[in-house]
């Protein structure tokens, strides 16, 4: 009472340190919890009474002597136990009205006497915060930092509650270090477009980096600690804790997300400043020389980036999964802040205006709004100075390195094993799906920069070479675009769910945006797919063709069929270069022919009922027809890559079409082609894009798959017959369907080829023949033979209608059209009148008759010039032997003298 009379007394002859003094040093030194909790009541009602009255030298006294009674470890008397709760609470009450009520009162941070009031202030916040009595009084007094930090203009201010903040983020209390982190972050969010260069340096380097080694090493320790929480039986209040922070160490791992989330909050608000930084040169004058040193922030750079990629990299349940998709955002961020566009490509922000109403929950536009304007985000090329760029490059390239390394990592580390429970994905999949969202951000970013399509020639011309050395397209540096399409490709493959039947959500991510990729043009992403498919092309499960629902896991894969899906719809993209077209057929041409000498391959030789893998074309008709027109455009280039791929594309192409056109044997059963309406869709590709010089070749082909097909149909017919099962005669008259299909489609192409080979003629002879003999046949168990032959023969006759110059073939096959136009049969009479009409016969034979003549006058004056150069060779010969007699006498003469 005397202490707040005196004090409210101005002309006191007492001053105000004489008079508290007694009083705050009776608090700090007492060891009786009673005696401090009256004295620091008393100063609690002074404080109340006269507060206002106090002056600048006296504050740091009473703060002191309110700081002593927080119950702080470190506090020369031991004041942690239970007794001494009372005196911390009344003295955190001190504090709060010190804040609350008397910030203003102390002296300004431009006086020189205020900075110890002010520094005693934040250490009684530090001790409070660090007190063991009361978690709630902890975490209120972190708050009470960020205010009197946030209330003082002064630069030191806010770098003196850091690095109290930093003490309390070792905490070994979970709410109260993570609580001082979030603070922390908040700080440096808040205050930081007022700092200097030099206090951002200090702040990453010494406070973040501080804060994370700090949590780092703490956490190691954590299995040691003594006093963790968990384990403390004095905590005064018991809580229940989730099991994926029911230990130590999972409770240091959340609070190094919190630095990880925090790091984010700042680069995302604060990396242009940042960037800036770099701008500003630092000279080292040494003894012997001067260098100019490296920005801090590019060192710094590298070292965020090492902490997200080994964050990322953390291996274990279901608790690392926060820390580890942290990492990724944070790697993820970090290229997308460095890249040239900058984050505000990736943002798309919701623009509200007039004439809108909530629908269904969602704000919807009911008409166009009258003179709205859409504000124009500045880009990063704007707001980064030209100085600097050079730097943003060299930070995105640390970056995106650091990206792949983390794909390395993906590559080489075994597939994590857990106990995964039916609705629950693996932690790597769950991971693997916050990359590919993502890296999907990021490619919102820089898809017209950094990787954008690569459409250079002399680039096209070195990935053909490459291709056509079976060398690996290894990516350059620089080449973003290819090291982009491997993470995410890495990403799809590794994202797989044991239990999963359908693609997994990181998969699904990781295929949209390979997909949209391609759209914009990405060559190395359709071959990327088209890899990543391979097989998928030629087959499929029974139970995607319809004809079993039981996964025999020998099925195809779904990641491959949902990529050979995208390569079969995205094929035709303009924005795709021909060269890259012709390189994915041509892979794929090469996949074919591998896969079909595999034992897996053979599954269609077992029974038919056993499950297995099932011949399927479909998705693989649009790349054959693109990639042999893109083949085509190429021939007409005249490029030499282009020449060598061409030759190697068409070597696989008569190779997968003999493959393909050879017959299937199946145990006691007849042979058969496989996809005949599939397969006969690729022969009219090849016979409509088939290069000149390759004519020879692919007629060959034709002309020995329409033979192995018109056998295949007579062995089926004879099958319909003599198989006594109903379903046996039911698969015979399908193949029996099937073998005609690829026997007309051969046929016609051969006639649009080669219509005046001799192969083609042999083939119609002897269908006819064939033919003729079958009719003279009167046995009635052979009346399946003549039904077939005058269906080949009416498929060749449709085939040779095609042809543009038939009129040699049809008269060499004269004899026999005229023999078949009195068949009892209308569609085959019908089909050689037609051909008989076409062609004019009388024509075609003085034309013959002609052509005869002139090939007998040809040959006439042929063997008459032969006759005048045998005698002109006689007399030559006569004049060499008398030349060499008249030699020999001349050197016989000349020897005698």
């Amino acid at each position: 009472v005397v202490a707040e009379k005196r004090t409210m007394e101005p002309d006191s002859s007492i001053s105000q340190v004489d008079l508290l003094q007694p009083l705050c040093s009776t608090i700090k030194s007492t060891k009786e919890a009673g005696v401090a909790e009256a004295g620091i009541s008393s100063l609690h009602s002074l404080l109340e009474g006269a507060g206002h009255n106090l002056n600048g030298k006296v504050w740091a006294i009473v703060i002191d002597a309110v700081s002593s009674v927080a119950g702080e470890s470190s506090y020369h008397i031991d004041r942690t136990g239970s007794d001494w709760s009372t005196s911390c609470m009344l003295g955190f009450r001190c504090l709060k009205l010190i804040v609350d009520d008397f910030l203003e009162e102390l002296p300004p941070p431009s006086d020189d006497s205020s900075i110890a009031p002010r520094k005693a202030l934040m250490e009684c916040c530090l001790s409070y915060g660090s007190s063991r009595h009361d978690v709630n009084t902890s975490l209120t007094a972190i708050g009470l930092l960020w205010t009197i930090a946030d209330q003082d203009a002064d630069a030191s201010s806010i770098e003196r509650a850091l690095a109290k903040l930093v003490v309390l983020a070792g905490d070994c209390r979970t709410e109260v270090r993570n609580c001082a982190v979030n603070s922390l972050f908040s700080c440096i969010v808040g205050r930081g477009q007022n700092f200097t260069i030099d206090q951002w340096e200090r702040c990453i380097t010494d406070t973040v980096f501080g804060v994370y080694d700090q949590v780092l090493y703490r956490g190691g320790e954590s299995n040691n600690q003594q006093d963790s929480p968990i384990n403390d039986n004095s905590i005064k209040y018991k809580t229940s804790v989730h099991h994926s922070r029911d230990s130590a160490d999972k409770q240091w791992a959340t609070t190094e997300v919190l630095v990880l989330s925090g790091l984010v909050r700042v680069l995302r608000n604060n990396f242009n400043q940042l960037l800036q930084t770099t701008g500003n040169v630092r000279v080292v004058v040494g003894q012997s020389s001067t260098c100019v040193s490296k920005p801090w922030f590019v060192s710094a750079w590298s070292r965020i980036l090492e902490l997200a990629l080994n964050a990322a990299k953390q291996t274990g349940g279901r608790e690392t999964i926060d820390l580890r998709s942290t990492g990724a955002d944070l790697m993820i961020l970090c290229c997308q802040l460095s890249c040239r566009a900058g984050i505000q490509a990736a943002l798309t922000p919701a623009r509200v205006g007039t004439n809108m109403q909530v629908v269904n929950g969602a704000l919807r536009s009911v008409g166009e709004a009258k003179g709205s304007k859409t504000q124009v985000q500045p880009t990063a090329q704007e707001l980064v100075p030209e100085s600097v760029k050079l730097y943003r490059e060299e930070l995105f390239k640390v970056g995106f390195d650091t990206l792949s390394l983390f794909q390395k990592h993906l590559e080489e580390a075994e597939k994590e094993v857990e106990e995964s429970k039916p609705y629950h994905e693996p932690v790597q999949v769950q991971v693997l799906h916050r990359l590919a969202g993502g890296l999907g951000k990021l490619y919102e970013c820089c898809k017209d920069g950094e990787l954008s399509p690569n459409h250079d020639k002399i680039q096209c011309r070195i990935a053909t070479a490459r291709f056509l050395a079976l060398e690996s397209e290894g990516a350059d540096a620089d080449d973003f675009e290819t090291r982009f399409v491997d993470l995410v490709g890495i990403v799809a493959k590794k994202a797989v769910s044991a239990q999963a039947r359908f693609l997994t959500q990181a998969q699904r991510s990781a295929m949209d945006l390979l997909k949209e990729m391609v759209e914009n043009g990405s060559n190395q992403s359709l071959k990327a797919v088209a890899s990543m498919a391979g097989p998928a092309f030629f087959w499929s499960t029974e139970e995607e063709s319809g004809s079993s629902s039981v996964d025999d896991g020998f099925g195809i894969e779904t990641l491959a069929r949902e990529a050979a899906i995208v390569v079969s719809d995205q094929i035709k993209n303009e924005k795709i270069l021909d060269e890259s077209k012709a390189q994915v057929l041509c892979m794929l041409l090469s996949v074919f022919v591998v896969e079909s000498d595999k034992e897996s391959w053979k599954l269609e030789s077992k029974v038919a009922k056993e499950p297995g893998r099932k011949r399927n074309y479909k998705l693989f008709i649009p790349v054959m027809e693109e990639g042999l027109a893109s083949a085509k455009r190429l021939d007409a280039s005249d490029e030499a890559t282009s020449s060598d791929l061409l030759d190697l594309l068409w070597e696989r192409v008569d190779m997968v079409l003999s493959q393909m056109l050879s017959p299937i044997y199946i145990a006691s059963h007849a042979p058969y082609v496989s996809q005949a309406s599939n397969l006969a869709e690729l022969i009219k590709a090849v016979v409509a894009f088939v290069q000149n010089e390759r004519q020879n070749e692919v007629a060959a082909l034709l002309s020995s798959g329409a033979l192995k097909s018109v056998d295949i149909a007579r062995d089926h017919s004879a099958y319909e017959i003599e198989d006594p099962k109903e379903d046996g005669k039911i698969r015979s008259k399908k193949r029996y369907d099937e073998a005609l299909k690829i026997c007309r489609e051969c046929m016609i192409g051969l006639c649009r080829l080669q219509p005046k080979s001799s192969m083609l003629e042999s083939i119609a002879a002897q269908v006819f023949e064939d033919l003729i003999t079958a009719l003279g046949d009167e046995n009635e168990k052979h009346s399946h033979i003549k039904s077939t032959n005058i269906q080949i023969a009416s498929i060749t006759c449709q085939a040779i209608k095609v042809s543009n110059d038939m009129d040699s073939l049809v008269l060499s096959l004269f004899p026999k059209l005229c023999f078949l136009i009195s068949v009892d049969h209308t569609e085959l009479r019908t089909e050689v009148a037609t051909i008989m009409k076409t062609v004019n016969i009388g024509e075609t034979i003085t034309d013959a008759r002609n052509r005869m003549e002139k090939a007998e006058q040809e040959a006439s004056e042929a063997t008459s010039e032969n006759e005048s150069l045998k005698i002109a060779i006689e007399e030559l010969q006569e004049e060499n032997n008398r030349l060499q007699h008249q030699i020999a006498v001349f050197s016989s003469s000349s020897a005698l003298t």
